[in-house]
């Protein structure tokens, strides 16, 4: 009976999993672990997106034109659109467990449109973001991914 379960399950998620996504788009999922409270994490992302709200990039390209679209203790969408081509890439992390914990696991998944296969950003724009808002140096900082979760690490020269 618990085959048929876990069966059934992965019957039922695997179109989640493979979402229809255009060819023309680009793709990147990553995890990062914390040994502390969600809360932190999630403000710390929110603040720093907003300090890269503006329009205007001074000598730092892509480190602007970054918006929230939705933030909640437990989940928060952004979107960056590049000063200098126009894509736009929308970035979800979802934070379990969102409160009362001193471990937080970020599962983020971002997808740019249209697809540039010479200039994917993806992981640098995490990249960017976690680093400025200064969650890389926190207790039990921890990043997973590799080229299968996210294509653009591979090539990836983060400013």
């Amino acid at each position: 009976m618990k085959t048929v379960v876990v069966l059934a399950s992965s019957v039922l998620l695997l179109p989640l999993l493979l979402a229809d996504f255009s060819p023309q788009d680009s793709t990147c999922k990553a995890i990062w672990l914390f040994n502390l409270p969600c809360a932190r994490p999630n403000r710390a992302l929110v603040r720093q997106v907003m300090n890269w709200s503006s329009n205007k990039c001074a000598d730092e390209e892509e480190k602007c034109m970054y918006k929230v679209v939705r933030s909640t203790s437990y989940f928060l969408e952004v979107m960056h659109t590049s000063p200098d081509s126009s894509q736009t890439t929308v970035m979800y992390f979802d934070f379990y467990p969102p409160q009362h914990s001193n471990f937080c696991k970020i599962w983020a998944y971002a997808v740019t449109s249209p697809f540039n296969a010479t200039n994917a950003r993806e992981f640098c724009l995490f990249h960017n973001l976690f680093q400025a808002s200064g969650l890389t140096t926190v207790p039990g900082f921890r990043e997973i991914t590799d080229v299968r979760m996210c294509p653009s690490v591979s090539t990836a020269t983060c400013l």
